[in-house]
């Protein structure tokens, strides 16, 4: 649900070179989940937990995101 927004913000200082900004976004954003899916499958976690801390993770994400614009 906050992808739009949040590549949305990534992209706020990018006028220029948009195209290539969104693609390192595109791109670290695949390598960060095949990571995180290479850690819970590691750890043996079941899908539930799997998401959980995913979600727990995005929310850290956004509130990172938030104080750091308020600031």
């Amino acid at each position: 649900m906050l992808s739009g927004a949040a590549t949305s913000l990534a992209l706020e200082s990018f006028e220029y070179c948009a195209g290539l900004a969104s693609s390192i976004d595109g791109f670290m954003r695949m390598v960060g989940g095949g990571l995180l899916v290479l850690l819970f499958g590691y750890l043996g976690l079941s899908s539930v937990y799997m998401l959980a801390a995913v979600y727990m993770l995005s929310i850290f994400a956004l509130m990172l995101v938030l104080f750091t614009k308020l600031n």
